[in-house]
């Protein structure tokens, strides 16, 4: 790899089976829709790896299959039955980071971009990272009101994850994003809608290209083209103007591509940029 330039490499850990309701596809009879779930390892030039996101656990699916039982030590009834999560043997996010040679404790940190149970429940088998990030937006809602419902607290709590604040920028679809690590490389960009701390990241290299994360703006290259939003967010309008941001800055010519957590179709799963 060229030291100067960013390594993006997306590793897919599990799938999610929600009613197919979950975002309309015309046409689609199906009664669920099963969607992948991503986490995102960059290697950034001077840096040590950077982990976004946690993903599915080993314990949270110990066969591999969906296991009632399993997930309900993580996660309610309501949210097993909705989710049914799968984490294929040697997939969960810290066993491939084994396989690669790495270990939780030799990252830069864990970037959490929301608390869904679909990111955190893989968070347990990282505790060992040098740090874990998280919205202070997302962590003050996640235990509050529904989101309570939603963001189970057993699933990331006990790690203690430390929080950052969105600051005013000129970045982002409401203007407030951080620069992670104060170089410049990692900016989290405040999107919200789906939940009210949601993040996407921009990497940003040396270069002068960029990448694009995002699981829940858009599941799919496709529904970000037709602009559908999943109809589980909490705020429909503030889904569609975080979309547009997101439609705008993939139309980029310095944009070198984006990346979708939840898009179950085979694709490059590396961008070296």
């Amino acid at each position: 790899m060229n030291e100067e330039r960013i390594r993006l490499t997306r590793l897919r850990c599990g799938t999610v089976s929600p009613p197919a309701g979950f975002c309309p596809e015309a046409g689609r009879p199906a009664l669920r829709r099963k969607l992948a779930v991503s986490v995102f390892l960059a290697e950034l030039p001077g840096r040590r790896p950077l982990l976004i996101d946690a993903g599915l656990g080993r314990a949270v699916s110990p066969e591999g299959r969906y296991d009632r039982a399993a997930a309900r030590a993580w996660l309610p009834e309501h949210l097993c039955a909705f989710w049914r999560p799968e984490t294929p043997p040697g997939r969960a996010p810290a066993e491939q980071l084994r396989a690669r040679g790495l270990s939780p404790a030799e990252l830069e940190g864990v970037l959490l971009t929301t608390l869904e149970p679909d990111h955190v429940t893989g968070l347990p088998e990282l505790a060992g990272a040098g740090r874990i990030w998280l919205p202070e937006q997302e962590r003050f809602w996640t235990c509050r009101t529904v989101y309570a419902l939603r963001q189970p607290r057993r699933a990331w709590e006990a790690v203690k994850p430390e929080v950052f604040y969105y600051r005013g920028t000129r970045d982002g679809p409401v203007l407030r994003s951080l620069d992670l690590l104060g170089d410049g490389r990692v900016i989290c960009v405040s999107t919200p809608g789906y939940t009210e701390g949601l993040c996407a990241v921009e990497l940003r290299s040396p270069s002068g290209r960029f990448a694009l994360i995002q699981s829940d703006l858009a599941l799919t290259p496709a529904e970000l083209a037709a602009g559908r939003v999943p109809l589980t967010g909490f705020n429909r309008e503030f889904q569609r103007r975080s979309l547009r941001w997101l439609r705008e800055r993939s139309r980029d010519g310095a944009c070198a591509g984006v990346f979708f957590g939840h898009d179950p179709a085979p694709g490059p799963d590396v961008l070296e940029f």
